[in-house]
């Protein structure tokens, strides 16, 4: 049988390649029953364009396998542009890729790895977040370390920093802040006072800018190039919500970002041209441009309020929700399919409905690239839509291996052959695999599997438990 696939090798002896099980598919609609897992290790697919692994030689229509975080349970995922950063369930962070400003965190005389490597300086994380040439991570005492380029990284000395760095966040004062907020980009040196630095609760970073939750989620922060095109060097106060109004989530596009707040609302701010603040560009109430976060106006065509919001994820044009009933919804641009919905509008300003076939699945987690989509649902399988380039949706990569006379499951040659795909698709070679988590680039997907493992510290003591599966999700049943 033909080897569709390439592994990287991992350097542990003791770590064995995963074990690849081919199983029939009944229908390519209906899926009756949840397989049992042949292997339950930590697996991380890349596909597409090998923008963080330059010299690897796998071609796109294939993956990369790396297996030396096999005992190692992936919390969460961030990609900048050359390099890729995993945080672990114990608060391990470990980074692959290439870093010329310091981006892999592992000091000036690492600046290639090509497999994923712990960050031994910091530990007991809880939260990551990438830049384009900059990273960011939180612990979970709520202390800012930053590196990577000296433009972005926030800590004004404009140097590129190779290690994780402490970054504090300072409060003025209200009298002389918004003095200080409005020469920020031109004042990098001024003095501060250690009574008033902030305490950080979250992080979040895209292009050239990043985000600092503070105030008891209520305040946001910001520095790098913001949407107003201001570079700011430091972290400066840009909003506060008010006191009963708690920040859940932040997702960033590439001009414009939406705020989850814990009672369900979304606010957003920046450059609404694309639909993306679910406003149209011919509104004559003052156009589709907010300058400070505004609540977004949340309802079907039927002109039917939303549920209340639970998830939200941001591409460079487009935004995916998961409402309280587990159902996905999507608005902004459309052009490459990235919605996940029919029709012939380029651009969509109110939500629309996206289906995860016939059994309108519940959905878990959803992730946005520059210009696909992906979802995880309830039962751990993903999908996938958008578009399609370097073979980046996964599904589309078998129309390489038909055209071959080789043969996968519910996929045809002429899907194969398309640009775009603005249905979500299953991916059915990933069906008898446990997905737990993926990132989109912008021109690649990384798809973590598995995860019922330990992580050993140096030490060698075990951290967390066996009990990321459950029988009771395994003999799952979807009806049909």
């Amino acid at each position: 049988m033909t080897n569709f696939f390439k592994f990287k090798k991992s350097n542990d002896e003791n770590v064995t390649q995963p074990k690849l099980v081919t199983k029939a598919i009944i229908s390519s609609d209906f899926i009756k029953k949840l397989p049992k897992y042949e292997d339950k290790r930590t697996i991380i697919y890349y596909w597409g364009k090998r923008v963080i692994n330059e010299n690897d030689e796998t071609p796109e229509h294939l993956p990369t396998i790396y297996t030396e975080l096999s005992n190692v349970k992936i919390k969460e995922i961030s990609c900048n542009r050359t390099c890729a950063l995993f945080l672990s369930n114990t608060g391990n962070m470990y980074s692959f890729g290439k870093g010329l400003h310091g981006e892999l965190g592992q000091g000036t005389m690492v600046v290639y790895n090509a497999e994923p490597s712990l960050i031994p300086t910091v530990t007991n994380i809880k939260q990551i977040a990438c830049g384009y040439n900059h990273s960011l991570c939180l612990s979970n005492d709520n202390i800012l370390y930053a590196w990577g380029h000296g433009n972005y990284n926030g800590l004004k000395c404009n140097y590129d920093r190779f290690t994780p760095t402490i970054l504090n966040i300072y409060d003025y004062g209200d009298v002389i802040e918004t003095t200080l907020n409005a020469l920020s980009h031109l004042i990098t040196d001024y003095e501060k006072s250690e009574k008033k630095k902030k305490t950080c609760t979250q992080i979040y970073a895209k292009y050239n800018q990043s985000i600092a939750v503070c105030d008891n989620n209520s305040s946001i922060y910001l520095w790098g190039e913001t949407y107003n095109n201001y570079l700011k060097y430091i972290p400066t106060f840009f909003y506060k919500f008010q006191l009963d109004n708690k920040i859940k989530q932040i997702a960033m596009g590439k001009n414009f970002a939406v705020v989850l707040l814990v009672n369900g609302e979304l606010y957003g701010w920046g450059d609404g041209t694309y639909g993306e603040l679910c406003k149209s560009s011919f509104d004559d109430e003052g156009g589709c441009y907010f300058i400070y976060p505004e609540p977004l106006i949340l309802r079907d065509a039927n002109n039917k309020k939303l549920p209340n919001i639970n998830k939200v994820s941001a591409g460079a044009r487009h935004v995916l929700l998961i409402t309280e009933d587990e159902h996905v919804w999507s608005f902004g641009d459309k052009i490459s399919g990235q919605c996940g919905i029919s029709g012939f509008q380029n651009i969509v300003t109110t939500p629309k409905f996206v289906e995860l076939n016939e059994n309108n699945q519940k959905a878990k987690k959803i992730f946005c690239g520059e210009r696909h989509s992906a979802c995880i649902n309830k039962f751990n399988q993903l999908y996938m839509w958008g578009h399609s380039a370097h073979h980046k949706l996964i599904f589309t990569a078998s129309s390489d291996f038909l055209l071959n006379q080789n043969v996968q499951p519910g996929i045809s040659i002429q899907s194969g052959l398309k640009q775009k795909f603005n249905k979500a698709t299953l991916i059915y070679s990933m069906l008898h695999q446990k997905v737990t988590n993926a990132y989109l680039g912008d021109d690649f997907t990384i798809v973590v599997v598995g995860g019922e493992t330990f992580e050993k510290s140096k030490q060698g003591d075990q951290l967390s438990d066996k009990t990321f599966y459950s029988v009771q999700e395994e003999n799952a049943f979807i009806s049909i």
